[in-house]
């Protein structure tokens, strides 16, 4: 569901950092911007203490920066007075790592969720597809194992249908410019089902 409140927060942080100008953003120079330090810890995931983010060392390589981003997250909800939420950090999140202005200008030539993993090369491709979500009409499901993880908008018409084709085919399957699902095997079989609402 799209913010506004929360999309300020994301532009303001990137304008004042200079991060997310043409580029991927980096969620390590990003933290630096903002005053915070990121140190590699033997924790699980990552936690913001005060003005340090400790980032696990066991963090998958594709979690890395959005791990940080949503501590970022966490950090300036607090700064601005905002309540905290784990769902607007989580928004906050795929708002740095994935710039409204640049994913605009990218979405012009269609969803292809592999041409937009190689454009936001920090961001994970769920947090792409559920970033397209937050600012279209549109829905994102992720599902690992077939079990749905997380979505963002109403469940899709055809979703279960993309699931057990991008399933059986181990391969990206796409329904139209806008609509398809996108097999990542690694240490579960996630899959991610992207769809314009009709």
């Amino acid at each position: 569901m799209y913010s506004t409140r929360l999309e300020g927060i994301a532009r303001d942080l990137l304008d004042s950092s200079l991060c997310g100008e043409g580029g991927p953003v980096d969620a390590y120079e990003l933290a630096a911007a903002c005053g915070l330090h990121v140190e590699h810890s033997d924790l699980r995931g990552a936690v913001l203490m005060e003005d340090t983010i400790y980032l696990g060392r066991r963090t998958p390589a594709a979690q890395v920066h959005l791990r940080i981003a949503h501590e970022i997250g966490h950090w300036a909800l607090d700064r601005d007075g905002h309540e905290q939420s784990e769902a607007a950090a989580d928004y906050l999140a795929a708002a740095l790592l994935v710039p409204r202005q640049q994913l605009d200008r990218a979405l012009r030539h269609g969803w292809d969720l592999e041409e937009l993993r190689r454009q936001f090369r920090t961001a994970p491709a769920s947090a792409i597809a559920c970033r397209i979500a937050q600012i279209r009409e549109a829905t994102a499901a992720v599902y690992d194992d077939a079990r749905l993880r997380r979505r963002v908008g109403p469940p899709a018409r055809v979703e279960a249908e993309l699931l057990a084709a991008a399933h059986a085919a181990e391969a990206p399957v796409r329904l139209d410019a806008c609509t398809g699902a996108w097999p990542l095997w690694g240490a579960v079989r996630r899959v991610v089902v992207l769809a314009a609402r009709e």
